[in-house]
């Protein structure tokens, strides 16, 4: 069950990547996202969740690559700002990280 709720938790939001809240809609999704981190850090205390917004495509992809190499996520689930400048980052992200994309899809459907 921990390694449920630690898997599920890493695709929460291990490294959440929203768009800034600049919209009702991103804010909620960066609300709920917070509370999903909460609650799921208080459910197994091993587990740890980071979420991050961006104002820009270019500051996402900087992001996923300090989630990466910084942080070392094993999971990411990422509301891209564009499809196309976040296509390949992502593809660089999914070798040994889960990852979920919400929202839109990319340019280069294998990534």
């Amino acid at each position: 069950m921990k390694q449920v709720l630690r898997v599920l938790g890493a695709l929460t939001l291990a490294a959440s990547a929203i768009p800034t809240v600049d919209h009702g809609f991103t804010g909620g999704i960066v609300w709920w996202a917070n509370q999903a981190k909460k609650d799921l850090e208080k459910a197994d205390p091993d587990l740890k969740i980071i979420v991050k917004t961006a104002v820009s495509a270019p500051e996402q992809a900087n992001q996923l690559q300090d989630l990466v190499t910084v942080n070392k996520i094993n999971a990411l689930v990422i509301f891209p700002q564009e499809s196309a400048s976040l296509t390949q980052p992502v593809a660089q992200v999914k070798k040994g990280v889960y990852v979920t994309v919400v929202d839109r899809g990319f340019t280069d459907t294998s990534a």
